[in-house]
């Protein structure tokens, strides 16, 4: 494969950019991206089942959950018309194959409006309860974290689109360096990078089918029809992360080659290590920025503000976005600490190289620990941003 001279091509960046803000707008709007005269995109459920003025049960929720396919289901007390009214004495309550006596008037007068349970799936929801705004700007007014998500969803592809050649052509770099040549790195680099795909889609696949067998997040309360879309990101994203672990393979792969007294080989690679590390946490910091934005944007729903209120907690917890920051932080880890820790060993061989006693110091006892710490620590990334960004979205909900 050739690359283009990126030094002399310096407007190829800029329309990888350009593509990027253009795939983030598609991602987020569809179809209707370019139609300035189309309807807008986005639209909220509003969920105010019919129910009498004295009946304070009806159309509470009891129940939120998801499918296998992501799918939304709730489950709330509907009234009941088949007992429109009774009257008992004062003292008697009624509770019997769910009718339910919930309201009185002053003469002592029970009225027997009646709640039974009843299931609505995503689709009755869309159909009975969704509200649509003339446009995405009105939306936006009654949910204006909503935007800034979008932005960060734009921004993320565009970082993506723009950082691809740049990273394919440091893995060429590597195998261009006179000590890797023999190697044939770029050769085997197509292999590593499908590889790595491989490994992204198996690792998503089996946290996919295990504890987040259902998504936390419903896109249908914002955006109905987007969960195609939302695939296609994730897909996008796989191929974004292809250079950099392909990268970090590499690097391992020219390290294996290595001994102790290549201090200039070392540094070069430690060098190329840090700027893989750098993209990936980059990358994967605005996939968790976002999710925490789409965490309290939703929270901010009249829907969710509803089941929050009925079941007394949200449905859409910042734990999940801690979740995703540890996941994400090991997935770096897998590929990373190989890399690393294998440089690591060589510099640590060095004082022996160099002829200097190792009197405990920097490769001492706590030197070793000490470093593989510091290795795990900048593999962590992602969780330390889940967990900023968790602690904003707490604030922000407890403002709200």
């Amino acid at each position: 494969m050739k690359l283009p001279q990126l030094q002399k091509m310096p407007y190829l960046l800029i329309i990888m950019g350009l593509l990027g803000f253009f795939a983030g707008h598609y991602i987020i709007f569809g179809g209707d991206a370019l139609d300035y005269k189309s309807r807008a995109v986005f639209s909220e459920i509003r969920f105010n089942p019919k129910c009498p003025a004295k009946d304070t049960m009806c159309g509470r929720v009891t129940l939120l959950s998801g499918d296998k396919n992501g799918g939304l289901t709730i489950t709330y007390w509907a009234h009941d018309t088949a007992l429109k009214a009774k009257i008992i004495n004062k003292d008697t309550t009624v509770d019997a194959q769910k009718m339910r006596v919930i309201a009185r008037d002053t003469a002592y007068k029970y009225y027997g409006d009646t709640i039974k349970q009843a299931v609505l799936t995503e689709k009755e929801l869309e159909d009975n309860y969704r509200v649509n705004v003339s446009s995405d700007v009105d939306f936006f007014r009654d949910n204006p974290v909503f935007i800034i998500w979008a932005v960060f969803i734009i921004a993320m592809f565009v970082m993506w689109f723009a950082s691809f050649f740049p990273l394919l052509y440091l893995n060429k770099e590597i195998s261009l360096y006179p000590k890797f040549t023999e190697l044939k790195l770029w050769e085997k680099g197509l292999k590593y990078f499908i590889f790595s795909i491989v490994v992204l889609l198996v690792f998503h696949y089996i946290i996919f089918v295990s504890f987040f067998d259902s998504t936390p997040y419903f896109s249908s309360l914002f955006i109905p029809g987007w969960k195609w879309r939302f695939l296609t990101m994730n897909i996008i994203g796989f191929i974004a992360c292809g250079p950099i672990f392909t990268g970090m393979m590499n690097v391992y792969r020219a390290a294996a080659e290595l001994e102790p007294a290549d201090t200039d080989a070392i540094t070069y690679l430690e060098g190329k290590l840090k700027i893989f590390l750098l993209a990936i946490s980059i990358g994967f910091s605005f996939v968790l920025t976002t999710t925490s934005l789409l965490n309290i944007a939703t929270n901010e729903l009249q829907f969710v503000q509803k089941i929050t209120k009925d079941l007394g907690h949200t449905p859409m917890h910042t734990e999940f976005v801690l979740a995703y920051g540890v996941v994400y932080s090991l997935l770096i880890a897998i590929f990373y600490l190989p890399s690393a820790l294998r440089l690591y060993h060589l510099k640590l061989m060095q004082p022996a190289v160099a002829g200097v006693q190792n009197t405990g110091g920097r490769f001492g006892m706590k030197g070793p620990i000490t470093n593989v710490i510091n290795e795990l620590v900048k593999s962590s990334a992602p969780l330390v941003t889940s967990i900023i960004t968790s602690i904003l979205a707490m604030i922000f909900q407890g403002q709200g």
